[in-house]
């Protein structure tokens, strides 16, 4: 998440590898908590998850206030 490989003005590519990410996080949540937590606590396993959090937050395609009104617009607007 920290390089792109689709250029910078390649917006609804990012958005879509953004998405496909999330929705990769959204399906494995279950089994983290499922199997990791209370007596099988990894605290390894739960910073991973945490890291990949912070990472996929703060990702520059998400960031809709560095691209251009227009850009946003149309992003919001989906």
């Amino acid at each position: 998440m920290k390089l792109s490989i689709f250029p910078r003005d390649w917006n609804i590519m990012r958005l879509l590898t953004s998405n496909i990410i999330l929705t990769t996080v959204q399906y494995l949540s279950p089994a983290l908590h499922k199997n990791f937590t209370e007596a099988e606590f990894d605290f390894k396993v739960w910073n991973s998850y945490f890291s990949l959090a912070v990472l996929y937050i703060n990702q520059p395609s998400l960031q809709l206030e560095n691209l251009s009104p227009a850009k946003r617009k149309k992003i919001l607007d989906k």
